[in-house]
């Protein structure tokens, strides 16, 4: 495990010195991706998506840019007028038809989702997609007549030729745009209540608690008072298990772990409670491997003895979803039982679920980048997220 540098954390000058790749300024942009990517989406829909065209059912497919699927399927809860369903790989269901709704949403050109366009045009399903304008993506889809909702990216040329090429398309630039723009189509098909118009607000007020936490979040907020750099701070030198309490914390879980994955280079198991502490209990019951067989000889020689593998408990916890107090409770209890205490815990209050889903995971992206700077990593453009069917980037 990579020691953390805690002095790099609390150097402002320092830390812009070695985000070579500006990965802090890109999250702190979220809250005005999100307002673009609104602006595009009020544009786009009205006029393509009338009410006479409300579908059985929505088939998301977006591949590999974090939980989007699952985070939709959060925040529009089970009393959504039409199920969501998520496609697996770049296969339609059997069933799927005309009165169904296939909804495609990446950077572009990604080949399971250009074949799915062509798939949903040979069985006359309505097809929408999410996409920078420009992409493979958006000529398929436009050329299958379906609608396209062009998502705001920030590009910059990262090779020499090609679409791939030139559109920055990484975990900092790609989930908020997708997911605003994910929102809005389900809202215009009455898949949700996030319609183009007033039912949009509460994405504005989404965008404005990114603008928050980024603020709390900033290089220049001392550690003590940064709730992202004391969380790197905590588990740095540590396996996480990141555990969520409620349905958008189950979803801020997944990505902070995929984050620490991608960005920081450091593996983290994570699971929604109260399913995950059913059995990730277990990681806590064996406890640290690597230990020595006599832990009370103090004259043995320690110089061969590899250093113990550390696991730790991080609780996300959504504190206006009633679902989330009990298994909360139950898993601190569980914790105590086994002598052990969350060396982080993240909370968020107030407001709609995807304001607290953009708290939760804006303070953890802050400290999955944190760490990997604090560690001598590099978040640089993170790799995970970049990836395709065909491979990194």
């Amino acid at each position: 495990m990579n020691i953390l540098d805690e002095a790099l954390l609390d150097d402002q000058d320092g830390i812009a010195r070695a985000d070579t790749a500006e990965t802090l300024r890109a999250l702190a942009g979220a809250g005005a991706q999100v307002r673009r990517a609104v602006q595009a989406a009020r544009e786009a829909l009205p006029a393509a998506i009338a009410p006479r065209d409300r579908p059985r059912t929505v088939i998301l497919s977006a591949p590999a840019y974090g939980p989007l699927g699952h985070a939709l399927r959060a925040v529009t809860g089970t009393d959504a007028a039409l199920p969501v369903i998520l496609g697996a790989g770049g296969t339609l269901p059997g069933w799927a038809g005309p009165m169904d709704l296939v909804l495609a949403a990446g950077r572009g050109d990604e080949p399971g989702l250009i074949d799915l366009a062509g798939q949903a045009y040979r069985r006359g399903c309505q097809t929408v997609a999410a996409t920078p304008a420009g992409s493979p993506l958006d000529a398929a889809v436009q050329q299958s007549r379906g609608v396209v909702v062009p998502v705001p990216v920030d590009a910059g040329s990262v090779g020499t030729a090609g679409y791939a090429d030139e559109t920055v398309f990484a975990a900092q630039t790609a989930f908020w745009p997708l997911f605003t723009a994910l929102l809005a189509i389900t809202g215009a098909c009455g898949a949700s209540a996030f319609t183009p118009g007033d039912g949009l607000a509460s994405v504005d007020a989404m965008a404005d608690r990114l603008d928050e936490t980024s603020a709390r979040c900033r290089p220049a907020a001392e550690a003590y008072l940064n709730p992202a750099k004391g969380l790197a701070g905590a588990i740095a030198g540590t396996i996480p298990v990141v555990w969520g309490a409620g349905a958008v914390a189950g979803v801020a879980a997944e990505r902070f772990a995929t984050m620490l994955t991608g960005v920081a280079a450091a593996p983290a198991l994570s699971g929604p409670l109260p399913i995950a502490g059913r059995y990730m209990d277990r990681v806590f019951q064996a406890g640290e491997a690597g230990t020595a067989d006599d832990p009370d000889d103090f004259f043995r020689d320690r110089v061969d003895e590899p250093d113990p593998v550390r696991m730790y408990p991080v609780l996300l916890v959504d504190h206006d979803d009633p679902a989330a107090a009990g298994p909360a409770d139950h898993a601190r209890r569980t914790l105590g039982a086994l002598g052990r205490a969350a060396v982080g815990e993240v909370g968020a209050r107030g407001g709609s679920p995807v304001e607290r889903l953009a708290e939760l995971i804006a303070v953890t992206d802050f400290a999955a980048v944190y760490l990997a700077l604090g560690t001598g990593v590099g978040p640089a453009a993170p790799g995970l997220f970049p990836w395709t069917e065909g491979g990194p980037r």
